[in-house]
């Protein structure tokens, strides 16, 4: 079988000075630098090929829309599918439902120029009766961060309902209720064919927006055996994130003392695994923390002018440094309050990470929703559910040195400010009682 013309559409750009995208994600036009996820690819493709539904999802900044983009869609592309990604603007003042249509449309449109147009039918309807390429081409629909549907959406319930209906529908497989119902009163004969599931759909989301996902009643027979969570990666994976974009500039073993910066992380970590408790014991890499290390590095390679990145150059690399001015670069776009409320409520008093109920921290300091889910999207905070209460906690410990640290010289400030109130209070005190004296004389 030929391979799929499409696939020629998507032209490469690599910066080979450049590799590493630091926090940016990958895509198709750099999926050549997209390394560490071929089993997550491998199994993505294979519930894809199965199921008509799969949901992805996991902690923010683990690297789903990568993943997505530079791994899964070259792979579906390669195998006679039309991957369609899409982020629905909730924000937009055009319906969730009208955005997605008119993608769905354009983007066939550009490979097959004889689909029909889309006349006044319902998601499923138009999937069933497309034929792209005369049926040689599957379509994929996929939906990126998908809890913004419970954030931003759920503001303008009204625009999200019709939405949430065709797209259940479409995920079921399920013959839509106003088709039913006209078929009902025509007494017309469904076709055969709706029984086929001729398209694919994939939903990717935070990992603390999953249960609100399952709370939709119409997806969750569809839920049940194509879900997939996205962990952090192994340092071997790690190992495979920096060579492949690193080719010729970074060398086996350069890459492993790269990875060492990050805390806890040793030679140990690097060795074959021979027991699941040893591979239990592994400590995991986060994406957002590798990606901007290894852009952090290599800039420094280049303005020092040099080939290639060295075990020296990594051993100068301070990764407390870059750690400092990423999260005072986040935290000054916050409210004074909100950066209170990660000192006072996120660390122990000894200085450790510690989960604290969302609640208590919004009501406590006063902080926002939005303020709560742009700490997240920023990887400073993650969310975590334990019996049915959704607690916070910083997302690193490598976060930990600079909050205690900031809590530190707060607390010293304040300390210094009282002193000195008490010490000017005690002398106006002083001065008063002087003035008493002398009027009785």
């Amino acid at each position: 079988m030929p391979e799929p013309t499409f696939d020629k559409n998507i032209i490469e750009s690599f910066d080979p000075q450049r590799p590493f995208l630091g926090l940016r994600s990958f895509d198709e036009k750099n999926k050549s630098q997209f390394g560490g996820r071929d089993t997550e690819i491998k199994d993505l493709f294979n519930l894809v090929d199965i199921h008509g539904l799969t949901i992805i999802f996991g902690e923010s900044g683990i690297g789903k829309t990568s993943l997505l983009k530079a791994g899964l869609n070259p792979e579906l592309q390669k195998n006679f599918y039309l991957p369609m990604y899409i982020r629905i603007d909730f924000n937009s003042d055009k319906n969730p439902l009208e955005q997605l249509k008119e993608f769905v449309y354009n983007k066939i449109k550009t490979y097959d120029s004889n689909v029909p147009d889309w006349k006044p039918q319902t998601l499923w309807e138009f999937f069933h009766s497309v034929k792209i390429l005369d049926g040689l081409i599957t379509p994929v629909l996929i939906l990126d961060q998908f809890e913004e549907l419970f954030t931003i959406g759920y503001e303008n319930s009204r625009n999200t309902f019709q939405f949430i209906q065709e797209l259940s529908d479409l995920a079921e497989n399920r013959v839509p209720l106003c088709i039913q119902e006209k078929m009902n009163t025509t007494n017309e004969i469904m076709s055969s064919n709706y029984g086929a599931r001729p398209y694919r759909l994939v939903i990717s989301l935070r990992e603390d927006y999953l249960a609100q996902l399952e709370s939709l009643t119409n997806l969750k027979s569809s839920m049940r055996n194509s879900r997939y969570r996205v962990l952090q990666l192994t340092t071997n994976q790690a190992l495979d994130a920096v060579l492949k974009p690193g080719k010729g500039l970074v060398e086996e073993q350069v890459a492993i003392e790269i990875i060492k910066k990050i805390p806890g992380i040793t030679d140990q970590d690097f060795q074959e695994i021979t027991t699941d408790i040893e591979n239990n014991k592994r400590i995991l890499v986060e994406p957002f923390l590798l990606g901007l290390i290894c852009y952090q590095i290599n800039e420094k390679r280049i303005a020092l002018n040099q080939k290639t990145i060295t075990t020296d150059l990594v051993a100068d690399f301070k990764i407390g440094d870059v750690i400092n001015n990423y999260y005072n670069e986040i935290i000054k776009s916050f409210p004074p309050h909100v950066e209170t409320g990660i000192e006072e409520s996120l660390l122990t008093e000894s200085g450790y990470r510690k989960l604290q109920a969302e609640e208590e921290l919004r009501n406590e300091y006063k902080i926002s929703n939005q303020e709560i889910n742009q700490l997240i999207t920023k990887r400073i905070i993650r969310k975590e559910i334990r019996d049915a209460v959704e607690y916070v906690e910083l997302s690193h410990a490598i976060f930990v040195p600079i909050i205690k640290q900031k809590r530190e010289i707060r607390f010293a400030e304040k300390k210094k400010k009282e002193n000195e109130l008490a010490i000017e209070t005690a002398v106006n005190q002083a001065r008063e009682r002087s003035m008493v004296k002398l009027k009785k004389i």
